[in-house]
């Protein structure tokens, strides 16, 4: 029974003579019990010999019987044969045989005690993933977990970890790569999300996730994924969406859309040849965006009439390709276009009821964060309980009322130093109405321009019934002062009136409720 080894790369050798050959084989199994390989134990039990005879140890040719460093030579030369991995061959003595072929690797090279002058026994044990007619195997073991977690603002974090052990054989190409055989395990078992859609990958080829030569090298660019099928993960969304009810309807079982965020990080470990990957998703039911907002109504005292409604929210994009972060800014940014236009009939909705909103934002805030794809936004609107002006954003109306007052002399005497001589005059002045008007307008929907300049100013705001509705009744008034200021580039307008009262008319005024009671007060003074 010949027995022979081939080193890794170097040329068949005979172990002469031909030592006692016994194997077993086991099934490595998981903690599931499933078996994950074979492993097949080879022990050679042979004997060196150095009798002067033709069929001496290959070493020990050359060298007298019984001399001692044909022995030493022989070891020396088993212990160069098997230092790496290689071929076993075990033949029958006919050329016509079958031969039992094992790529291994050494466990163990051992000799016995002895004199070493003529013979020594000696043990070689050999391990093997693999011999001739079974398949050969190149992974020790692999795992592959999938977790999913629901967020309370709707969204679900998805992750999927990978790992996988290499197994080192040898063949009659030399050693393979351990390590590679587990990293393309990973591989043809991750996923890339593109546009929201999640993509299977594959270690072959151009679709590699990572530079194949290098397993320190940098992510390169994902641009060559490829849409493979992607019926295992469906089945796995299929099972456990079972417990999300309404989410298995968003999904749908063979819908794999809205997963976005992708995040992909790796765990080498070359000596045991381990790779592990794990990838992040996140799962968005509604798309590319998210948006968070609230609504702020605020009340001054000092103006109960108005109400400031402040509308501040945030736009989350969402990332779907894999090696750029602008894409999320961009999707909160498309998102920001839609939603500032619904501004207005959220204030509307989630305000106080019996108060009319000015559609035209008083103040508007918008931050991009390019670092994390989010829109921060804050609009604020005026509200009122009522307003008269339609198109002003804010009202200031003020009405001021002189009363009739003493008409009084002060007359300075030399001397006197209880001060001057107050001398009543038996009149009294004349009663005043003053009517103060500020407006500032909604803004323009363009710019002015030196053509438009005079229609602008011409395009003044109408106080004509505010100023009707105060006015004293006719015949019994003068107006004193009357003036206009309106700029049409900031939208600011006033007015200003004052009314000089005939006194007679006073009663007859204050009765129709135009002048107040309490002012028509009947003075009896006395000069003192």
């Amino acid at each position: 029974m010949p027995v022979s080894y081939t080193p890794s790369g170097g040329t068949e050798s005979y172990l002469i003579p031909a030592p006692f050959v016994s194997w077993s084989k086991t099934n490595v199994r998981g903690s599931d019990g499933i078996i994950l390989h074979p492993e097949y134990n080879f022990t050679l039990t042979g004997t060196i010999v150095n009798v002067g005879k033709t069929l001496d140890s290959t070493g020990a040719s050359g060298y007298p019987g019984n001399d001692m460093n044909g022995v030493l030579n022989e070891q020396t030369r088993i212990r160069n044969l098997f230092t790496d991995g290689g071929l076993l061959k075990i033949d029958a003595p006919s050329t016509s045989g079958h031969p039992l072929l094992a790529y291994c690797q050494v466990d163990n090279v051992g000799f016995s005690p002895g004199t070493w002058t003529n013979r020594n026994e000696y043990t070689v044990s050999l391990k093997s993933f693999a011999v001739s007619g079974e398949s050969i195997t190149e992974l020790a073991g692999t795992s592959e977990n999938w977790s999913l977690n629901e967020q309370q603002n709707g969204t679900y974090n998805i992750t999927h970890t990978l790992e996988a052990v290499g197994k080192h054989r040898y063949s009659d190409t030399g050693s393979n790569d351990a390590l590679r055989v587990a990293r393309d395990w990973c591989y043809d078992h991750a996923y890339v999300v593109q546009s929201g859609i999640l993509i299977a990958t594959t270690a072959s080829g151009t679709n590699d996730l990572f530079n194949p030569d290098n397993f320190l090298s940098p992510i390169v660019e994902h641009s060559d994924q490829i849409n493979l099928t992607t019926v295992d993960v469906q089945d796995w969304f299929h099972i456990l969406l079972n417990q999300y009810g309404d989410l298995e309807d968003q999904i749908g079982v063979s819908g794999l859309n809205n997963f976005y965020n992708y995040q992909l990080s790796e765990n080498v470990d070359p000596e045991s040849y381990t790779w592990g990957l794990t990838e992040n998703f996140v799962y968005n039911p509604n798309g590319n965006t998210r948006e968070e907002w609230e609504l702020t109504e605020s009340f001054d005292a000092n103006n109960q009439n108005q109400r400031q409604i402040t509308l501040t929210g945030t736009i989350f994009g969402y990332e779907d390709r894999i090696t750029e972060t602008s894409g999320a800014l961009s999707n909160a940014e498309s998102e920001w276009e839609i939603v500032q236009n619904k501004l207005y009939s959220r204030a509307q909705q989630f305000s106080s009821s019996g108060i009319t909103i000015n559609s035209n934002p008083v103040s508007k805030t918008v931050t991009k964060d390019m670092t994390n794809g989010l829109v921060r936004y804050s609009w604020g609107f005026l509200a009122y309980l009522g307003q008269i002006i339609s198109d002003a954003l804010n009202e200031e109306i003020s009405i001021v009322d002189t009363a009739p007052t003493d008409v009084i002399a002060l007359i300075n005497v030399p001397g006197r130093v209880s001060g001057p001589v107050v001398q009543y005059m038996e009149t009294k002045t004349t009663p005043e109405r003053q009517l103060s008007i500020d407006l500032l307008m909604n803004p323009l929907s363009s710019g002015i321009t030196s053509s438009s300049l005079a229609s602008q100013y011409f395009n003044k705001p109408d106080v004509s019934s505010i100023i009707n509705a105060v006015k004293p009744n006719a015949g019994y008034y003068y107006i004193s002062q009357d003036t206009e200021s309106w700029n049409p580039i900031n939208r600011n307008y006033s007015r200003n009136v004052t009314w000089v009262i005939e006194p007679s008319g006073i009663t007859e005024a204050s009765s129709t409720g135009i002048f107040p009671d309490g002012m028509q007060t009947t003075y009896n003074n006395t000069n003192g």
